[in-house]
């Protein structure tokens, strides 16, 4: 057990520097194929729990699936996710059901934030506007920013990597480990304790409806070499 709990931080893996966050459903000791609580195996024991239907499958190393009825996770509010004012990043592998090709709703993929006026996420486009993805910065209920990936790369029907990463003023979005997009207009930001969600965000969106695997958050900007890393230890597992 020991053994398990640990050996990726002394094997050539993902990035554990600023590392906060890490739920893993291919990870017995993070998801064990049953129950409502997402174990976090960062050392932090920052855990999720489950709303509405969520259920394990055991492909592609272990996965979770939401199905189209509002289900997600999400934490509790701690100070550890008081990082709207700090840099910080926010990684997600997903897969996006084909049903969610032609809807007209926005799918949440992972979001970090105080509430409903003060959080920051990553979604997919509703398909009446663009087929891609986003990340969208919302401090005092206004949105600060936005960074758009359009039409450039579909997430729906594929397993992608995802990671929303802030520096600064400056908001990254990276997809399968390369730079798509970026803003610098990042001038207001919330403090506070936060929460986060999986497959889904604090307001304005649709749950996701399809699959995660791994989702993790950490309290530094990962570096475009250190997003690629985490990319390239991971990819094997969703076929890529």
């Amino acid at each position: 057990q020991n053994y398990e709990a640990q050996k990726s931080k002394f094997a050539n893996t993902i990035v554990q520097q600023g590392l906060v966050l890490n739920l893993d459903a291919g990870n017995p000791y993070s998801y064990a194929g049953a129950g409502s609580t997402w174990y976090d195996v960062s050392g932090n024991a920052i855990n999720a729990s489950a709303s509405g239907t969520s259920s394990y499958i055991n492909s592609n190393g272990g996965l979770l699936s939401f199905p189209n009825n509002n289900s997600y996770y999400n934490t509790s509010a701690v100070s550890t996710f008081n990082l709207g004012a700090s840099s910080f990043s926010m990684e997600c592998w997903v897969y996006l059901d084909a049903a969610t090709a032609s809807d007209n709703g926005y799918r949440g993929i992972i979001s970090l934030g105080l509430n409903g006026s003060n959080y920051v996420y990553i979604a997919k486009w509703r398909s009446g506007l663009y087929s891609g993805l986003y990340v969208q910065y919302i401090a005092a209920g206004g949105t600060v920013t936005g960074v758009y990936q359009a039409n450039d790369y579909n997430p729906v029907s594929r397993w992608t990597h995802v990671v929303a990463a802030k520096s600064s003023n400056v908001l990254y979005l990276y997809v399968n480990g390369v730079l798509y997009s970026t803003a610098s207009d990042l001038n207001t930001t919330f403090t506070g304790n936060s929460s986060v969600y999986i497959a889904q965000a604090h307001a304005g969106v649709n749950s996701l409806y399809g699959y995660v695997g791994e989702s993790r958050v950490y309290n530094i900007s990962l570096s475009a070499a250190q997003v690629l890393q985490n990319y390239n230890a991971t990819k094997g597992r969703f076929g890529l």
